[in-house]
């Protein structure tokens, strides 16, 4: 009788050491944190950089768009060993999320259609959608200053319908909780703001993450963010984040005694009446999303 009890003592202590080490270990999250351009998202990635317990990657599907929308425009944009295919992004991030948890950094318009025409990636249950909001007269005012003109692709590059419907999507077929943060918010109310992502996604908050490092003129980004883009293209889209060290308030457009956009930053006349288009056009959008 006495060696029965021993024998059931030492296997309760094995379960007990299983469930530690085995059975109750979670796999390691993969967060995708969808935007439109110039929403503060690479200072949202500077933040889970600084925390050091996930592996980062910036905008790993913007290669893989380009090279079918703006092949010629952006051929000379991205490190050689860029990736060519969704298929190539998906195995990276799965590797990754052997060793660790893995933050992912997209655009709504580059990551659009193949996260969505992708169910299976869209269902996997280790898999959390994160959608960065910007009021959209911001980011259009912000992305056309760094293009410097207006395409016929404008409105879809600046996202927002794009996002709204990867955000229907996530609702409907992710099984986690999808959550919505304002970039206003990260950079009025940064604390609250990044508790509340935490504790929504499970994982520690870490007040440290709040201040970080300045990356100098040589930075690559490679190792770092598994940055697909070269040097100097890098640090064109997203050198005020590398150089920072803090989240900082972005740069404010004019508004009307309303409160209406005026736009009035913009020189020409007629890339002025399509700017405000494409806002009244992402407006829409940015409207749907809830509060």
């Amino acid at each position: 009788m006495r060696c029965i009890f021993k024998l059931c003592f030492v296997v309760l202590l094995a379960l007990n050491f299983l469930s530690d080490d085995v059975f109750a270990q979670e796999p390691y999250k993969i967060v995708c944190l969808i935007s439109g351009p110039r929403s503060l998202s690479t200072v949202f990635l500077r933040i889970i950089e600084t925390r050091g317990d996930f592996i980062i990657y910036n905008e790993p599907t913007i290669p893989v768009y380009d090279k079918v929308h703006f092949k010629e425009y952006t051929k000379d944009w991205f490190r050689e060993d860029s990736h060519e295919t969704f298929e190539d992004v998906k195995r990276n991030l799965f590797e990754s999320q052997k060793l660790s948890n893995v933050f992912v950094k997209e655009m709504s318009f580059s990551s659009h259609d193949y996260y969505v025409n992708d169910l299976s990636f869209m269902k996997n249950s280790s898999i959390h959608f994160v959608f960065l909001l910007r009021n959209p007269h911001h980011t259009t005012l912000s992305f056309y200053n760094k293009v410097e003109e207006v395409s016929p692709m404008m409105s879809d590059l600046i996202g927002v319908k794009k996002l709204y419907h990867m955000y229907e999507m996530a609702l409907k077929h992710n099984p986690n909780p999808v959550q919505i943060i304002q970039s206003e918010d990260l950079y009025n109310s940064p604390q609250e703001t990044i508790n509340k992502f935490c504790k929504e996604l499970g994982i520690p908050y870490k007040e440290k993450a709040l201040k970080w490092k300045k990356y100098g003129e040589n930075f690559q980004g490679h190792k770092e963010w598994n940055e697909q883009k070269s040097g100097s293209i890098i640090h064109h889209w997203h050198g005020r984040a590398i150089e920072s060290q803090k989240i900082g308030k972005p740069t404010v457009y004019d508004v009307d005694r309303l409160g209406n956009p005026t736009f009035s930053e913009v020189v020409s006349p007629e890339h002025r009446r399509e700017l405000k288009r494409v806002y009244r056009e992402n407006l829409d959008y940015y409207r749907r999303f809830p509060r």
